[in-house]
């Protein structure tokens, strides 16, 4: 997720978030498992007492405690994953106890430099039962943290807890409604797109749909975005041709549609991918053929007939009868 804060667990879980977060990385400070217990610790007491503890100062006070915060949830998700875990009752008031510090503060630990890594560690290794209470706070504030460039984190991660029993996945659930209900519009979001690309990767059969629809309702505004179009990428990726026949259809069954995405550089990168994943290949083929000479005069057009001519089995392979090449021969062949 977003870069930015503290590298590593503060950083990227896969997705890119651009060059002006990148710059504030900070490196990992030193490991301090003495800290962390000491945090588990802390925090057992205080729910002994009734009181506060520290942990939700700490999360939020700056890289190195946020870390301690952050390796002491790992901890606690380490234990009730062990083989006896979930009959160790101290492993499970333990972490009841160390999220509680958390309870009310979860929109605006979200939107904190150092504290919204805190949530999104709670929400990305621990069982679902315990995020039951960030899922429901972010209830109502979905899409927002979906849009936000730290919120998405927290957002996208909710995706896997969804489809389970318990009223926390229950939760989950109506924040991914919500995101789903506005996905057009995140689709072509800086940051909300990327729960855009997790509910195609991780999501339900119905997550997968809803967002092909949001796509297909705008289909060559959305391609020609510069957000929208990664979607369309992961789109590519993971569905199968049945799941992706009226986008395809949508973006080269005229010739017009097929000229206006190549005289768009976004355009061009959907159709970069539609190639490289080989969906529909005779009918992409069929559709790019006459642009040959059109794509040769781009750097991105360039790419789009390498990726097509170089597939295996392509059609242009088969009639010049020869096996891959780096040469682009395809409007020749």
């Amino acid at each position: 997720c977003p870069n930015g804060g503290c590298q590593s667990k503060c950083g990227s879980s896969g997705t890119s978030f651009g060059d002006a977060r990148k710059s504030k990385r900070k490196e990992r400070p030193t490991k301090d498992e003495q800290k962390s217990l000491n945090i588990i610790v802390d925090a057992r007491q205080a729910a002994m007492d009734d009181r506060d503890g520290k942990v939700w100062d700490l999360a939020r006070g700056g890289c190195e405690s946020s870390y301690w915060v952050q390796d002491a949830i790992e901890i606690m998700a380490s234990r009730l994953q062990s083989p006896a875990g979930h009959q160790d009752q101290t492993a499970h008031s333990d972490t009841c106890d160390l999220l509680r510090g958390f309870q009310g503060h979860v929109v605006e630990a979200l939107e904190q430099d150092y504290a919204n890594f805190v949530i999104r560690q709670a929400v990305e290794v621990l069982p679902t039962q315990y995020i039951g209470f960030i899922a429901s706070e972010l209830v109502g504030n979905g899409v927002s943290m979906a849009e936000h460039g730290f919120g998405c984190r927290t957002v996208l991660r909710l995706v896997k807890h969804c489809g389970q029993e318990g009223e926390a996945s229950r939760y989950a659930e109506e924040v991914i409604r919500e995101v789903l209900g506005e996905a057009e519009d995140l689709c072509r979001s800086e940051y909300g797109k990327f729960t855009m690309e997790e509910l195609l990767q991780s999501g339900s059969a119905e997550h997968r749909h809803r967002v092909l629809q949001a796509l297909s309702s705008n289909l060559i505004r959305n391609a020609q975005d510069q957000h929208g179009c990664s979607v369309f990428e992961k789109v590519f990726e993971v569905c199968d041709e049945t799941a992706t026949a009226r986008i395809v259809d949508g973006l080269i069954g005229s010739p017009d549609t097929v000229q206006s995405l190549i005289k768009s550089r976004c355009g061009k990168f959907v159709l970069r991918d539609l190639v490289k994943f080989g969906h529909h290949a005779e009918k992409v083929h069929g559709a790019l053929r006459p642009c040959a000479d059109q794509l040769r005069d781009s750097k991105g057009g360039r790419k789009i007939l390498e990726f097509l001519f170089a597939r295996p089995g392509s059609i242009a392979r088969e009639r010049a009868g020869q096996g891959p090449s780096n040469s682009v021969q395809f409007g020749r062949v």
